[in-house]
């Protein structure tokens, strides 16, 4: 991996790989929901759509039809610290596809002809995510989750806050935050950094006269105080959602986490799923993952289940916490696990797309990138009593947050949650 930093202050990494076939380029903006403050909820988001829609040197439909001609995928996504605009396609062509992916990300026009159809689409994408309960649940966990404002919603925002934005905000929001010292490239194919340092170096970009945007710190971003928030919301079937901290990805405890997670309830052989869904009956669908920030992280635990069964399903839920508190995992539960996640991680990085990606979250969460036999080591290396111990850093009776959902739910505390 090599790292290079261009005279307008982009950082580009190159992984390259020597005979493959295949080239993939991830484009990182530093800007997501966490930099709203002043703007409309969704604003980030808004513009990651957008920004497909044409440049000064192509339209939308060339952008689309280009990426058709060469074979190759484009797409991108917002989340709470960043965007990122991505790119896969044969290695022959990994020019023209860096020119595409360059010329959206800094080109673009933000056409008015666009604008409201846009919104139209994003609104309805509010809705289709809002239509499924565990969905609905987890942007109920992040309205009322941040100490800080804006942040105390999804990162797509809510109808409301999509329908209150203007033009003239989505171009003072990209002028002001996409500029190149708040970019990193990571491109990983047979290619050479020299080549690709010297193709950008040629390619005109916007400076904005290099802004300086200090990055959020997330320390203590996160306010847990185990109370309940109830949800009236219509569904076949209610959702009980508990969250947690957990740790970041620069934390001690991150592995011995992931093993937690996996215990819990990751698969027909996950405790909560033995406890809840075999032996009791009175869930459908759990699930548990995780939202990692530099300094904090988040887990969210998730029960299809009727409101009648809130307070067993978090009961079970809690004995299990404390067991994993109290009681060693076995050496050969210990191995088991080792077994799944080691073969989760190797399954996933078989495809290019998701070593670039991984390689990307390494960069933006650690300033550099683990090698895949760093995170074999690191999964290897995790012992009962490492799991034991982390238990015991993140169930603890102040940590949590309840989500209660269902069409008439009522009791301890109602708290109007805009979803």
């Amino acid at each position: 991996m090599e790292k290079a930093t261009l005279d307008n202050g982009m950082t580009i990494f190159t992984n390259t790989i020597p005979g493959s076939r295949l080239v993939v380029m991830h484009y990182l903006i530093k800007v997501g929901s966490f930099y709203e403050k002043k703007y409309s909820a969704g604003i980030s988001h808004f513009i990651e759509h957008m920004l497909f829609n044409g440049t000064k040197n192509q339209s939308k439909e060339e952008i689309l039809d280009c990426i058709e001609d060469l074979g190759g995928e484009i797409n991108a996504y917002t989340s709470l610290t960043s965007t990122v605009y991505h790119c896969s396609l044969l290695n022959e062509h990994w020019k023209k596809g860096l020119e595409l992916l360059s010329d959206i990300v800094w080109n673009s026009t933000l056409p008015e002809d666009s604008f409201e159809n846009e919104k139209k689409v994003i609104i309805q994408e509010i809705r289709s995510l809002n239509s499924h309960p565990i969905t609905a649940v987890k942007n109920a966990i992040f309205q009322n989750l941040f100490k800080m404002n804006p942040e105390k919603h999804s990162v797509i925002g809510t109808e409301e806050s999509v329908r209150e934005i203007s033009l003239r905000q989505l171009q003072e929001y990209k002028n002001s935050h996409y500029i190149p010292n708040r970019a990193v490239l990571v491109i990983s194919g047979d290619i050479q950094q020299s080549e690709i340092a010297e193709f950008l170096n040629s390619f005109s970009i916007n400076d904005n006269n290099m802004k300086t945007i200090n990055d959020i710190e997330d320390d203590n971003l996160f306010e847990l105080n185990s109370e309940t928030y109830k949800v009236s919301k219509a569904f076949e079937q209610g959702c009980l959602a508990i969250a947690n901290f957990s740790p970041s990805k620069n934390s001690v405890d991150y592995y011995p986490y992931l093993f937690i997670e996996s215990i819990l309830a990751d698969g027909l052989s996950s405790r909560l799923y033995r406890e809840l869904r075999e032996r009791l009956g009175i869930v459908y669908e759990i699930g548990m993952g995780h939202i990692e920030l530099n300094n904090q992280g988040l887990s969210v635990f998730t029960a299809l289940t009727n409101k009648e069964n809130f307070e067993e399903v978090k009961e079970v839920f809690f004995k299990q916490a404390a067991i994993l508190k109290k009681d060693l995992v076995s050496e050969t539960e210990l191995l088991r696990l080792k077994n799944k996640l080691l073969y989760n991680l190797l399954s996933s990085n078989q495809s290019i797309e998701k070593l670039n990606e991984d390689l990307l979250v390494g960069l933006l969460h650690r300033g550099y990138p683990l090698k895949e036999e760093d995170l074999i080591s690191k999964i290897r290396s995790v012992t009962s009593e490492d799991i034991r111990q982390c238990a015991n850093n993140y169930f603890i009776s102040t940590n949590y947050m309840f989500i209660e959902m269902d069409e008439n739910v009522d009791g301890k505390r109602d708290v109007s949650v805009n979803i």
